[in-house]
């Protein structure tokens, strides 16, 4: 995962946040692709396709939280992102640039992260 997003300046931790989210989510539906529609309908709030940055923002701290929860020890926990993080995280999503993320860059995102995790589609 490290050298994949690495340029996200991200610790193993915060490499790994996401991973939680994806296994969680993936357990419960019939293939990835179900599971990255699922998820893109959960924080596409507004309907209109894209997801912007405030929507991004709780899709990360949506997974912080799923992997705080996994974790029993309270100094192990993650805390908020800062937003030079989120905004790193976002651009790295963001592939061509526009500011905002389409269904087929989060999908794109999702199915290399979930792939990068050992998250299990069937």
């Amino acid at each position: 995962i490290n050298a994949e997003y690495g340029n996200l300046n991200m610790q193993d931790n915060e490499a790994k946040i996401l991973a939680p989210l994806f296994k969680k989510v993936f357990k419960h539906e019939k293939g990835e692709k179900d599971a990255i529609k699922q998820l893109w309908a959960k924080f596409d709030t507004d309907g209109n396709d894209i997801l912007d940055n405030a929507e991004f923002g709780k899709f990360v701290s949506a997974a912080r939280e799923v992997q705080n929860s996994m974790i029993s020890d309270p100094d192990d926990k993650i805390e908020e992102y800062d937003s030079k993080f989120l905004s790193q995280f976002f651009n790295y999503v963001d592939e061509n640039k526009d500011g905002k993320i389409s269904y087929s860059e989060f999908e794109k995102f999702s199915s290399n992260f979930a792939w990068a995790t050992g998250s299990d589609s069937d």
